[in-house]
């Protein structure tokens, strides 16, 4: 599982779920492990403290 928090434009942007899904995600399967999951942090550092 990769968590990632977008910034600046991205961040509020209607596209970044598809980004992350098929740009991202799909790259690090491909790079890393083909059972990858991205899950974005919509509450930033917040949210990430309480993983």
């Amino acid at each position: 599982v990769v968590y990632v928090h977008l910034i600046g434009a991205c961040k509020g942007c209607a596209s970044s779920g598809t980004t992350l899904k098929y740009g991202l995600e799909r790259q690090l399967k491909i790079d890393i492990h083909p059972e990858i999951t991205i899950i974005n942090l919509n509450g930033g550092a917040d949210e990430f403290a309480k993983l």
